[in-house]
């Protein structure tokens, strides 16, 4: 038995209907999964398709409202910010906390780097662009919002009371981090 086109052991002008109509079935499969495959549309806009501008719109997170300028905790803030922008390890120092410090000169350590200055070298912070608002204490222990460059939408941040000074950590409330 000698063997037809494509589709073995058919003739010849059958083998060829069957080619189109397999080509014809995987363009219809093809069109309908393109159809039902996409859920979102770059442009709405039937009624004007001259206008093909995206009008996708990005909202600015809501601000938070400030309930106190954190009359306790600003002073650490600024002392943070002051430390940075001079290059000052010493006082970056005496405004963190011990535990923050631990984890700082771990990460030197781990990182290979020369000094926890290091560790904070990204922040970009100048005492002029840094805030602290909304501050809240509950004994040795306070939360206050912070504001800087690098974290431009604000972050609550825990100040902890060492020793009878209040320095300032790298946990926040907002972001759950596991031990």
């Amino acid at each position: 038995m000698k063997a037809y086109g494509i589709i073995g052991g058919l003739p010849p002008g059958k083998s060829m209907y069957l080619r189109i109509l397999f080509v014809a079935l995987i363009l219809i499969v093809a069109i309908i999964a393109h159809g039902c495959g996409s859920t979102t549309s770059e442009n709405t806009n039937t009624a004007n398709t001259a206008n093909t501008t995206n009008t996708t719109v990005r909202t600015q997170p809501t601000p938070i409202p400030k309930e106190n300028e954190a009359p306790t905790l600003s002073p650490v803030f600024n002392a943070y910010c002051a430390a940075l922008a001079s290059n000052d390890e010493p006082a970056l120092r005496r405004v963190l906390a011990k535990e923050t410090i631990a984890a700082g000169e771990e990460q030197v350590k781990d990182d290979g780097l020369k000094s926890l200055m290091e560790v904070h070298a990204d922040e970009r912070i100048t005492p002029e662009r840094c805030e602290t608002f909304n501050e809240t204490i509950n004994g040795d222990e306070g939360v206050a919002w912070i504001r800087s460059p690098a974290f431009p939408n604000a972050i609550d941040v825990v100040f902890v009371r060492e020793n009878d000074a209040w320095k300032i950590t790298t946990r926040s409330p907002s972001i759950n981090v596991p031990k």
